[in-house]
C-alpha cells in the first residue's frame, strides 16, 4: 500500500507592532519592518508553493497580512482556520474586553482567501486556554492535516509564536523549538508513518530579522 507523503510548512507571521511594542492591542497590524519581511518571505515561499498546495492561515491581522503576500506571490488560495490562533492565555486576553472580527468578515476583504461560507459565529475560544488546552487544540489541528480531507503533499500554515512552536513539537516530540523567529519557516516531512524535522526556524532570506524582545511581549 502507498503511503501518502506530505511536506509541512509552518511560517510565524512577520514582526507586528506588538512585536516592537507599539500595540498593546489584541489584532495588532504589521510593523514597517514585517511588511518588508512579508515580501522576502513570499519570494521564498514562492519557490515552494504551487497550484496543488493547501494554505491554512489563522485569522489574526498579522497572519492575514503574512499570508496574503504569500499567497498573492504563488497565485493561491487560503483558508482560514481557527486552530492556529494565538494562544489564549489569559495575561494576553481578558475576554471581557476582547473583540475581534469574524471569519466572514475577514474573508470579505481579503480576496486571497477561498470563500467557504464563513459566518459571523465567534471563532475564538469561550474561555482563557491552559497549556494544555493548547496541546489539545494543536493535536486535533495536526489529526486534521494528516487526514483525507487535506489531500495536498505540499501544506502550508501560517500561525504564531504558541501554535507553530505547538504544532512541530507535537510531530517531533524530540526537537523542542526554543524560538520561532518572525517570518520564519520550518520543514516537516511526514513519510506516511513518522516525522523528519527537514529544518527549523530559518530565517536565512530576511534581510532584518526582528530584534531580540522580552518574551512576554512576543506574541
Amino acid at each position: 500500500m502507498n503511503r501518502i507523503r506530505k511536506e509541512f510548512y509552518f511560517v510565524r507571521h512577520a514582526e507586528s507592532l506588538a512585536n516592537i511594542g507599539l500595540d498593546a492591542g489584541f489584532d495588532p497590524d504589521l510593523s514597517p519592518a514585517g511588511r518588508i519581511q512579508t515580501m522576502e518571505c513570499a519570494e521564498y515561499m514562492s519557490g515552494i508553493c504551487d497550484s496543488s498546495t493547501s494554505f491554512f492561515t489563522s485569522p489574526f491581522k498579522r497572519c492575514v497580512e503574512t499570508s496574503a503576500r504569500i499567497c498573492i506571490k504563488s497565485g493561491i488560495k487560503a483558508v482560514l482556520e481557527p486552530m492556529l490562533q494565538e494562544y489564549f492565555a489569559v495575561e494576553w486576553f481578558p475576554f471581557n474586553r476582547l473583540r475581534l472580527p469574524s471569519l466572514k468578515k475577514i474573508c470579505s476583504e481579503n480576496k486571497f482567501i477561498l470563500d467557504l461560507g464563513y459566518d459571523d459565529s465567534q471563532w475564538w475560544p469561550e474561555k482563557n486556554e491552559k497549556p494544555e488546552d493548547l496541546d489539545v487544540r494543536l493535536g486535533i489541528l495536526k489529526n486534521f492535516l494528516l487526514g483525507k480531507a487535506v489531500s495536498a503533499g505540499k501544506i502550508v500554515c501560517v500561525g504564531h509564536w504558541a501554535s507553530v512552536a505547538g504544532i512541530v513539537e507535537s510531530m517531533c516530540p524530540d526537537m523542542p523549538m526554543k524560538s520561532v523567529e518572525n517570518a520564519s519557516v520550518s520543514r516537516i516531512d511526514y513519510d506516511g508513518q513518522n516525522f523528519f524535522p527537514a529544518f527549523l526556524n530559518n530565517v536565512s532570506f530576511l534581510s532584518r530579522p526582528t530584534q531580540k524582545i522580552p518574551k512576554d511581549i512576543e506574541n
